[in-house]
C-alpha cells in the first residue's frame, strides 16, 4: 500500500512539473522599483545616492531556445563593441533562476518571485567618464531590484 501511495504522489509531482513546462511562458515585462547606488558628487567625491526609475522598464522574452533581456523599446539586433561584454541569457535553473549578461550589467530573475534584481558593478573602479548624447556623465555602479509579470 505504501509503494502504491508513493506511486502515485511521485507520478502527480511529475505530472505537475511537466504541466509548468507544457505551458512556456514568453515573456515578462519588467518593472525596477528602487535602485541605489554610488555617483560623485558636486564636491569631486563618491558617494551613496538613490537614482530614479521612474519610467524604466525591461523586457525578457524567450527567442527562439534562448532567453533575451532588453530595456523597453530597445532593438534586439542593435550591436554595441565588444567592450561592453556578451548580451545573453542562459536557461532556468531547477529552482526558477535565470542569470543573464546586458551590457556589463549582471540580471537575476526568479520565475516563480517574479523578482530581479540587476547589479552594474562598473564605473568606480574606471577612469573618466561617459559621453552620452553631448552630455557628461559619471559611470556609476548601481543595484536595481523590481518585480515582473507574465506578458
Amino acid at each position: 500500500m505504501k509503494k502504491i501511495v508513493f506511486f502515485v504522489i511521485g507520478f502527480m509531482l511529475i505530472a505537475s512539473s511537466t504541466a509548468e513546462e507544457s505551458t512556456p511562458v514568453s515573456t515578462y515585462n519588467c518593472i525596477p522599483d528602487y535602485s541605489t547606488g554610488y555617483t560623485i558628487g558636486g564636491n569631486g567625491k563618491w558617494g551613496p545616492t538613490q537614482f530614479d526609475v521612474k519610467n524604466q522598464k525591461y523586457i525578457l522574452k524567450r527567442k527562439d531556445s534562448e532567453w533575451v533581456w532588453l530595456e523597453f523599446g530597445e532593438d534586439e539586433a542593435e550591436k554595441l563593441p565588444d567592450f561592453f561584454g556578451p548580451k545573453k541569457c542562459g536557461l532556468f535553473n531547477e529552482l526558477g533562476f535565470l542569470h543573464c549578461t546586458n551590457y556589463g550589467e549582471l540580471i537575476r530573475f526568479n520565475k516563480h518571485s517574479l523578482r530581479f534584481q540587476l547589479v552594474y558593478p562598473v564605473g568606480y573602479v574606471v577612469t573618466g567618464s561617459v559621453v552620452t548624447s553631448g552630455e557628461k556623465r559619471h559611470d556609476t555602479p548601481h543595484i536595481k531590484i523590481g518585480t515582473c509579470s507574465l506578458l
